[in-house]
């Protein structure tokens, strides 16, 4: 009898154990394309940089990328902190800023930098100059609109946890004292997305679970004591 208990309430356990489920890791890419793709820094402690680039799309792994028609990708970076704006001694920001992604009839998506930024200083293969702007750590949450052009399930999480990476061309090299401005190149965000949500029952399934609990409890009992 005490070992039917047992399994009993190890059952109600399990089932009350929130579950967490997995996206498909979802990309989103965007290009500089014309003059409206900027970016600027007023340069000092506490400024944010901030970006707008169009020409966005969104792909999920293994997929071919989806354009959306008159997105814009924006961001703002958190407060800047130190640097010199080269591979040894990037220029940092802390976590913050925004980072929204319109079009999709409205917004696509919203979030932060939950960690800090860093850009750096490189030369491309044409010659020219620029950043590149990195974060290890985005949250955000996509519009469910997403989910429907990329025909995943409706369940699919919102919660998103990922990387950015920026391409940022500059008029004149930028210094922490005195900040920059340029030509966003382009560069992808929410890159190797992992995303999960953690669910538990609703009180009208935990009535019915606990139904079923005492009617197989009665079961177990009635046969245990006949």
């Amino acid at each position: 009898m005490l070992k039917q208990k047992v399994g009993l309430i190890t059952i109600l356990c399990l089932l009350l154990v929130p579950v967490t489920i997995a996206a498909d890791s979802i990309t989103v890419g965007f290009d500089g394309v014309n003059s409206s793709d900027t970016w600027s820094w007023a340069g000092g402690a506490g400024s944010t940089l901030t970006a707008t680039a169009s020409s966005v799309t969104i792909q999920q792994t293994g997929k071919t990328a989806i354009p959306l028609p008159g997105s814009t990708f924006m961001f703002t970076s958190g407060a800047a902190v130190s640097g010199s704006g080269t591979p040894g001694s990037p220029f940092v920001w802390g976590s913050g800023g925004s980072i929204t992604i319109t079009g999709c009839g409205g917004t696509c998506f919203t979030g932060d930098f939950s960690g800090k930024q860093a850009a750096s200083g490189e030369t491309g293969v044409n010659g020219a100059t620029g950043l590149e702007f990195d974060s290890i750590s985005v949250e955000g949450k996509f519009n469910p609109a997403i989910y429907t052009l990329l025909g995943l399930p409706a369940s699919t999480p919102l919660t998103i946890i990922g990387n950015q990476t920026s391409d940022l061309a500059y008029n004149s090299p930028a210094t922490f004292a005195g900040g920059g401005s340029g030509l966003v190149g382009g560069g992808t965000n929410i890159d190797n997305t992992t995303a999960s949500s953690s669910t538990t029952p609703e009180p009208a399934s935990l009535l019915l679970l606990g139904t079923g609990l005492l009617a197989i409890g009665f079961f177990v009992r009635h046969k245990y004591s006949a």
